[in-house]
Protein backbone atom coordinates (compact mmCIF):
# COMPACT_ATOMS: atom_id res chain seq x y z
CA UNK A 1 0.00 0.00 0.00
CA UNK A 2 2.85 2.36 0.81
CA UNK A 3 4.48 2.03 -2.64
CA UNK A 4 1.10 2.49 -4.32
CA UNK A 5 0.31 5.63 -2.32
CA UNK A 6 3.73 7.11 -3.10
CA UNK A 7 3.29 6.48 -6.83
CA UNK A 8 -0.24 7.92 -6.69
CA UNK A 9 1.00 11.10 -5.02
CA UNK A 10 3.64 11.53 -7.73
CA UNK A 11 1.00 11.21 -10.47
CA UNK A 12 -1.26 13.72 -8.72
CA UNK A 13 1.64 16.17 -8.38
CA UNK A 14 2.32 15.88 -12.11
CA UNK A 15 -1.35 16.55 -12.83
CA UNK A 16 -1.30 19.63 -10.59
CA UNK A 17 1.83 21.20 -12.12
CA UNK A 18 0.00 23.21 -14.81
CA UNK A 19 -2.44 24.74 -12.30
CA UNK A 20 0.41 25.48 -9.91
CA UNK A 21 2.50 27.17 -12.61
CA UNK A 22 -0.47 29.28 -13.72
CA UNK A 23 -0.85 30.51 -10.15
CA UNK A 24 -4.29 28.99 -9.64
CA UNK A 25 -3.22 27.32 -6.40
CA UNK A 26 -1.37 28.40 -3.31
CA UNK A 27 0.82 26.03 -1.32
CA UNK A 28 -1.97 25.01 1.07
CA UNK A 29 -4.41 24.34 -1.77
CA UNK A 30 -1.81 22.23 -3.56
CA UNK A 31 -1.13 20.14 -0.45
CA UNK A 32 -4.85 19.77 0.27
CA UNK A 33 -5.62 18.49 -3.21
CA UNK A 34 -2.77 15.96 -3.12
CA UNK A 35 -3.93 14.72 0.28
CA UNK A 36 -7.63 14.55 -0.64
CA UNK A 37 -7.06 12.72 -3.92
CA UNK A 38 -4.71 10.21 -2.29
CA UNK A 39 -7.18 9.57 0.54
CA UNK A 40 -10.13 9.26 -1.82
CA UNK A 41 -8.42 6.82 -4.18
CA UNK A 42 -6.90 4.64 -1.47
CA UNK A 43 -10.12 4.76 0.54
CA UNK A 44 -12.18 3.36 -2.31
CA UNK A 45 -9.88 0.38 -2.84
CA UNK A 46 -10.36 -2.83 -0.92
CA UNK A 47 -7.16 -3.95 0.76
CA UNK A 48 -6.96 -7.07 -1.42
CA UNK A 49 -7.16 -5.06 -4.64
CA UNK A 50 -4.20 -2.76 -4.06
CA UNK A 51 -1.52 -3.35 -6.74
CA UNK A 52 1.57 -4.87 -5.13
CA UNK A 53 4.35 -4.80 -7.74
CA UNK A 54 5.71 -1.68 -9.40
CA UNK A 55 4.57 -3.00 -12.79
CA UNK A 56 0.99 -3.44 -11.56
CA UNK A 57 1.04 -0.04 -9.85
CA UNK A 58 2.22 1.65 -13.07
CA UNK A 59 -0.43 -0.17 -15.10
CA UNK A 60 -3.21 0.76 -12.67
CA UNK A 61 -2.20 4.42 -12.56
CA UNK A 62 -1.85 4.71 -16.34
CA UNK A 63 -5.26 3.11 -16.82
CA UNK A 64 -6.77 5.40 -14.17
CA UNK A 65 -5.13 8.60 -15.40
CA UNK A 66 -8.27 10.02 -17.09
CA UNK A 67 -10.29 9.54 -13.90
CA UNK A 68 -7.50 10.97 -11.77
CA UNK A 69 -7.21 13.97 -14.08
CA UNK A 70 -10.94 14.62 -13.81
CA UNK A 71 -10.82 14.31 -10.00
CA UNK A 72 -7.84 16.66 -9.73
CA UNK A 73 -9.52 19.22 -12.01
CA UNK A 74 -12.67 19.09 -9.91
CA UNK A 75 -10.67 19.82 -6.77
CA UNK A 76 -8.78 22.65 -8.52
CA UNK A 77 -12.14 24.15 -9.50
CA UNK A 78 -13.37 23.93 -5.92
CA UNK A 79 -10.21 25.49 -4.52
CA UNK A 80 -10.32 28.37 -7.01
CA UNK A 81 -13.89 29.27 -6.04
CA UNK A 82 -13.11 29.60 -2.34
Amino acid sequence: MRAFKFALVEVVKDLLKPAWKEGKLNKDGYKNIVKKVAEKVTGTMQSGNVPQTQEKIDHYLSASKPKLTKLVQAYVGKIKKT
